[in-house]
């Protein structure tokens, strides 16, 4: 029963839940992560990409450059010796030959076709080919200036064939000749083509690393942008998730807390279905402390068996009364139920509860104010009445009918009462102790009444006392059982 009330209030909460804010943007958020991881990998990729396209285009760029500087070193070591006759630029000169011939790196000698390589051969043969003659310009120098033992130490100067012609020459004539040869047409168209060669080799690759290049920058200006994109939508989402956490959460929750610390009803009007349906749960458990609370201040007041106020119930009266400072007139009655112990020990306890019940009905039927909390049980067979604004006469009116109404119910209560008219608030208590005197003194007043109607009685009289004595008891136990049947 409980679990289907709180599903009645779960299906009666309205709201926004948690579930229909939180999980798209959380679903929201997942995804554009996945897409900004996507478009990081795609990043790297095209960066590296677009690295090694510029590495091929420096290479490509560079090739013709490294073509010119081995032929112009060549050119170089050999007219200074034509020129000086030094041994050393001999030596110079074959460390250069000797060296490698230029070349592209793997990767970008790889997107190079077999045309373009086959350029590049002929390139490296220009270069051969450049190298002889301008060895067969330096031995025949040599050989002009009569230091052709200089040549021993490089068998391949030595292998070199001069042509007969220019054997013929003189040793002035050779070295022109030797000067012609270096600089001459020949020798400069030759280290011109092979300079063309590499560039022919390379121009169609370069173009086409260009154009990759250029796209590659295109895309990743693209995938960068793409990036900021969706790390601005990131960031913007997470901002309205939090700002609505804080709004629709944070602050209802906050001052929920201190609704509760302060003994309040929590009562959400804003904020996630979950939370006004807990704010629902709180408040229903608030009313139903207070409701509690409540029951348990009014059994903590009442008497149990006969309903009227119990002797807490009368100090927490006559403390109002000290606070209302109002100088009214007042009574205390003090009212003890006879036979209750006898009643108890021949017809049992119900009997004794009955007698018990029957005597606050009457007391409060005589005594009562309209809120019927002025009657009090203060003990097991003692009771107390306090009626304000009163005068004496009208409390020894309702003494009578009190009499009256205890010979209908065949019960006996002693009573006694204090009276002033004008008594101080803070004095009330003293007229308990005039009220319990005088109800003690009608008690004995009663009991040697009753002991001398016996002594006095004929027989036949006696035997009649005795049978209403019984019929009392019977009567007490019958209202004893309708007491407890109705419980």
């Amino acid at each position: 029963m409980q679990a289907k009330q709180y599903h009645d209030a779960d299906s009666k909460t309205r709201g926004l839940s948690a579930y229909v804010i939180l999980l798209p943007a959380v679903v929201l958020i997942l995804a554009l992560f996945v897409v900004i991881a996507g478009a990081f990998v795609k990043l790297g990729q095209v960066k590296n990409r677009l690295f090694e396209v510029s590495a091929n285009q420096i290479a490509y760029s560079r090739i013709c450059g490294e073509y010119r500087d081995y032929t112009d070193a060549l050119s170089a070591q050999a007219g200074l010796y034509v020129t000086s006759g030094d041994a050393e630029c001999l030596g110079a000169f074959f460390a250069q030959a000797n060296a490698a011939l230029p070349a592209l790196p793997s990767a970008a000698a790889a997107r190079l076709d077999a045309a373009d390589v086959a350029i590049l051969r002929e390139a490296d043969a220009g270069v051969g080919e450049l190298i002889r003659l301008e060895s067969v310009a330096m031995k025949l120098y040599a050989t002009a200036i009569g230091r052709a033992g200089d040549l021993s130490a490089y068998p391949a100067l030595e292998a070199v064939e001069i042509p007969a012609e220019y054997l013929a020459l003189s040793a002035d004539e050779q070295k022109l000749k030797a000067g012609e040869l270096l600089l001459g047409r020949d020798c400069k168209e030759l280290e011109q083509r092979i300079v063309d060669l590499a560039n022919k080799a390379v121009n169609a690759r370069a173009a086409e690393t260009e154009a990759e290049f250029q796209s590659l920058s295109l895309r990743l200006r693209r995938y960068t942008r793409t990036q900021g994109l969706y790390t601005a939508i990131v960031c913007l989402v997470s901002v309205v998730v939090v700002i609505l956490f804080y709004a629709l959460f944070l602050v209802p929750l906050t001052n929920a807390s201190k609704r509760i610390r302060s003994g309040k009803k929590i009562a959400f009007r804003h904020g996630l279905r979950e939370l006004k349906y807990f704010s629902s749960l709180y408040d229903r458990l608030i009313d139903k402390k207070a409701l509690l609370e409540d029951d348990l201040r009014q059994s903590a007041r009442l008497d149990p068996l006969t309903g009227l106020p119990n002797r807490l119930a009368e100090k927490h009266f006559i403390s109002s009364i000290r606070r209302s400072k109002a100088n009214l007139p007042i009574a205390v009655l003090s009212l003890d139920v006879n036979n209750l112990k006898p009643t108890n020990d021949t017809r049992g306890h119900v009997a004794g509860d009955a007698l018990l019940q029957t005597a606050a009905k009457c007391i409060l039927a005589c005594f009562g104010d309209e809120t019927g909390r002025n009657c009090f049980r203060t003990g097991g067979d003692e009771f107390v009445a306090v009626l304000q604004d009163v005068t004496e006469a009208e409390v020894r009116e309702k003494i009578a009918k009190f009499e009256q109404m205890q010979r209908e119910e065949n019960i006996s209560v002693a009573v006694g009462y204090a009276y002033s008219d004008d008594v101080h608030p803070m004095d009330v208590d003293d007229l308990f102790p005039e009220a319990d005197r005088l109800m003690y003194r009608n008690k004995s007043d009663m009991k040697r009444q009753m002991a001398t109607d016996q002594l006095a009685m004929p027989l036949d009289a006696a035997e009649s006392v005795s049978r209403e004595t019984v019929r009392a008891g019977e009567n007490a136990s019958r209202i004893g059982d309708h007491g407890s049947r109705d419980a």
